[in-house]
């Protein structure tokens, strides 16, 4: 499960405002509070999972569209545990605690 790019940790760099390059390749912490920006972090979420699951990423994108509705739920439980290391690699990356994960 590498399909992130990788960025420079800036955790040390940062800046008066205390905003800091995240782990994700042209997103910054301040980026976390920002709609659109946020929107464009899950899209690179998503793309790693299709990169790296296809099938997963399919049943993952209609749970979303279905906001989980029509969904047995041991077919609901396994598509969200099955997301569940995709996701903890993603923001191990993303806040460069690669480490401690």
């Amino acid at each position: 499960m590498t399909g992130i790019q990788e960025q420079p940790n800036n955790f040390t760099n940062e800046s008066v405002d205390g905003d800091f390059n995240l782990g994700i390749a042209g997103f910054k912490y301040s980026d976390l509070f920002d709609a659109l920006k946020l929107r464009e972090i899950a899209e690179k979420f998503y793309e790693t999972v299709r990169k790296e699951n296809p099938i997963l990423h399919d049943a993952l994108t209609k749970y979303i569209e279905n906001r989980g509705k029509g969904f047995e739920k041991r077919v609901e439980s396994k598509i969200l545990t099955d997301s569940a290391p995709y996701l903890s690699e993603f923001i191990a990356q993303m806040f460069d605690i690669n480490g401690e994960r």
